[in-house]
């Protein structure tokens, strides 16, 4: 077990090292589980205008049983009304394999929320909450949000 936890946390740091994210924050769900109860926030400090890809990512473990992963975020900044955003997006493809880049019995997956968006600079905030079916959804160990910006044309 102790391997294999090793196994994903380099493969992990591999994966993410070459990202040029100007954010990137993980929320992590100790029980291995994520209820609906919990919403997790991610407070956002963009430094300058442009464009940008907000990305949210889930890491889950072998026994995650449900083919989508449904949610919502909120997306809020001081000056603009907030956004709610729905997601629906597929974890286990037709196959019954799971998606996602893996590590020992670990996957990440990773979602556009928007893609190609303007974020002017400044705060924001995105909460996230699961709305799949079930008030606990299990074998899911961390969220997490990932601003990435476009390359300037």
């Amino acid at each position: 077990m102790k391997f294999k936890f090793t196994l994903a946390l380099i493969f992990t740091l591999l994966l993410f090292s070459c990202d040029n994210a100007v954010y990137k924050e993980f929320y992590n769900f100790p029980d291995i589980q994520w209820d609906q109860s919990v919403t997790p926030a991610f407070d956002i400090n963009i430094k300058e205008t442009g464009q940008y890809d907000v990305v949210f990512t889930m890491r889950y473990i072998e026994g995650f049983q449900y083919k989508n992963m449904i949610g919502s975020i909120l997306l809020s900044d001081l000056k603009n009304a907030p956004i709610v955003k729905k997601f629906n997006f597929t974890v286990i493809d037709d196959n019954k394999e799971y998606i996602g880049d893996v590590a020992g019995n670990m996957w990440d997956i990773e979602y556009t929320l928007f893609a190609d968006t303007t974020l002017e600079a400044g705060k924001y905030t995105i909460q996230a909450e699961q709305l799949v079916h079930e008030k606990t959804l299990p074998f899911v160990s961390d969220i997490g949000i990932r601003i990435v910006p476009l390359e300037k044309k």
